[in-house]
């Protein structure tokens, strides 16, 4: 098991395994397409594995550039220089799922470990908000 930084006690907000389904159809259809794919490769050598992380997260790094394309996003231009292309938007952050799957991949990080982390980080960042992380520093 992975532990998350952070406020990981769980006592008050157990794990409940909400998402555990969800993930394991989700990433699991990812991992099948990589499967059919023959990527990325899984078993090899660790220098390898350090190899395909770089490559994923330069990916994940272009597939956010092409995110923040789909946008207006010059500061210098007015705001409605381009339209929002909302499936474009979509299709990107699909494909940055894709990339952030291959790197679980390849870490071997299981879809429980993933959904567990995921409800961590909501019970977590929940916490933060009760404790006025999302006010103005003049409002705490």
């Amino acid at each position: 098991m992975i532990r998350q930084p952070g406020n990981t006690d769980l006592t008050e907000e157990p794990v409940t395994g909400e998402f555990r389904e969800s993930f394991r159809r989700i990433i699991g259809a990812i991992k099948a397409y990589h499967t059919e794919l023959g990527y990325p490769k899984i078993e090899c050598a660790e220098p390898e594995r350090i190899a395909q992380h770089r490559q994923f997260c330069l990916a994940i790094h272009a597939e956010t550039t092409e995110l923040l394309d789909a946008v207006p996003w010059k500061p210098w231009r007015p705001d409605d220089y381009k339209p929002v292309d909302k499936v474009n938007i979509a299709e990107e952050l699909v494909d940055i799922l894709f990339f952030c799957t291959s790197i679980s991949e390849i870490w071997n990080i299981s879809e429980d470990t993933l959904a567990d982390i995921l409800e961590r980080k909501l019970i977590e960042n929940r916490r933060r908000i009760l404790g006025g992380y999302n006010k103005p520093s003049d409002e705490m």
